[in-house]
């Protein structure tokens, strides 16, 4: 599957490229943080944002300098006489939103993935954007200043012999036995809540699990 990816990143329809950079995150692969290096530095927005998602992903901090570019991506407010509710303005402020999340994201996922916190330009530019005009703005990056100042808490993190349980995960992960979830802590909330819902049990749903062969 990565090498049919690999090679569909190489498309010269943006489209194509930008899904291939996501699915890389997903399924990984020989080759394939490579190429996510590479498709990084692609020349379309999109591509290299879904790049750096991946990267993150699949915990590498190669993903930083790209995050950092979105996460600086300034709010866009309706011209002076436009109307708020103008179609084209409301997309170009969505799509900003929806990048600046996106890079959030991808921070929550590299500081699971790392136990560290990021890099002191990055953090500050997250506590900035808790005052961000959009409220899904505000409320994913308070998320993620939560997450790492739980970092340093007394307590918290891993403290008992990381090395030794990294290197226990990944042997699970290279026999297969275990996978990667990256369900965010509302993902579970709300699979939890669905299925309450129902009257079922509490339990993860494997929304992650690879699929067989």
């Amino acid at each position: 599957i990565t090498s049919a990816v690999i090679a569909a990143s190489r498309s010269e329809t943006v489209q194509l490229r930008s899904a291939a950079a996501f699915t890389l995150g997903v399924v990984g692969g020989p080759g394939a943080i490579d190429r996510l290096l590479e498709l990084a530095g692609d020349a379309a927005e999109d591509v290299r944002s879904n790049a750096a998602l991946a990267l993150a992903r699949q915990g590498r901090p190669d993903a930083f300098d790209t995050l950092a570019q979105m996460l600086a991506l300034p709010d866009i407010p309706p011209p002076a006489g436009v109307d708020a509710g103008d179609e084209a303005a409301r997309s170009s402020r969505y799509k900003r939103a929806l990048v600046v999340v996106n890079a959030l994201r991808g921070v929550a996922l590299l500081v699971d993935a790392t136990h560290e916190s990021p890099p002191g330009g990055v953090v500050d530019r997250v506590r900035e954007l808790t005052q961000d005009p959009v409220a899904d703005v505000r409320s994913s990056a308070a998320a993620v200043v939560k997450k790492i100042e739980r970092l340093s808490a007394p307590g918290q993190g891993i403290t008992a012999e990381p090395a030794r349980w990294t290197a226990v995960i990944d042997q699970m992960l290279a026999a297969g036995t275990a996978y990667r979830c990256y369900c965010s802590p509302e993902d579970l909330e709300a699979m939890k809540a669905a299925q309450e819902a129902r009257g079922e049990k509490r339990l993860y749903d494997r929304t992650w699990r690879p699929a067989p062969g």
